[in-house]
């Protein structure tokens, strides 16, 4: 990857910038980095600490919802969409902007298959995630892969109904670690849109990027 401004990297299909100065997820003490093989995750705004679940008060796991219920889950993100990905130092000032779109569609009722296609620091990035309900472990999971990595990331999660909140981890490549639990927290809003900040440990309440995607309407093409 050629040398920019600022260190481009991808987590779980989360373009991020790293600045130079800014604090690496392996350096935290929460104890979930993991000393594996080549680098590449990191960067950092502020959310309301009700959002921001630790590991002994997150959402209720998957295996809550009755049924095949947690096939609806999967189904709100069916669609095409379009994201702005916003990255932040630890002082929550914004280092880079960046533009991309999602397709997803499921597979039966049981995966949610999505791609991604953006640009990176001047650069085309590809991205293909796969998720679904594990319920040997009664949690979401899923996995990730791009054009940038040789490496796939994986992830496990946990859905709130009552809040439309979709909380957990994804661990992938980081700098000087080698590998990084990173945790993060997906919304669906009132008004169609979906968040998604991600953090670098579980005990900060300041996520290093947030993605606001905006589901287009059938037919709809890119501006």
């Amino acid at each position: 990857m050629r040398t920019m401004a600022a260190t481009y990297v991808i987590l779980f299909g989360v373009p991020l910038a790293l600045s130079c100065s800014s604090a690496l997820p392996g350096k935290a003490d929460d104890g979930l980095a993991e000393s594996a093989g080549r680098p590449g995750a990191g960067t950092k705004v502020v959310v309301d600490s009700a959002l921001v679940p630790g590991p002994s008060n997150a959402p209720h796991a998957a295996g809550d919802i009755q049924g095949d219920a947690y096939a609806d889950v999967l189904r709100l993100d069916v669609g095409t969409w379009d994201l702005t990905i916003e990255s932040f130092n630890e002082e929550g000032e914004l280092l880079a902007t960046t533009k991309g779109v999602e397709t997803n569609r499921l597979l039966g009722d049981r995966w949610l298959i999505s791609d991604f296609s953006g640009e990176l620091g001047g650069e085309h990035v590809d991205g293909h995630h796969v998720m679904g309900f594990d319920s040997t472990i009664n949690k979401y999971v899923g996995s990730w892969v791009d054009s940038f990595s040789e490496r796939i990331n994986v992830g496990q999660y946990d859905y709130d109904p009552k809040t439309r909140t979709l909380s957990g981890w994804a661990e992938g490549p980081s700098p000087g670690t080698g590998r990084v639990k990173m945790r993060s927290i997906t919304r669906w809003l009132d008004d169609g849109t979906r968040v998604m900040e991600v953090y670098p440990n579980y005990h900060t309440h300041q996520p290093f990027v947030r993605v606001t995607s905006v589901r287009r309407e059938d037919g709809e093409s890119a501006d």
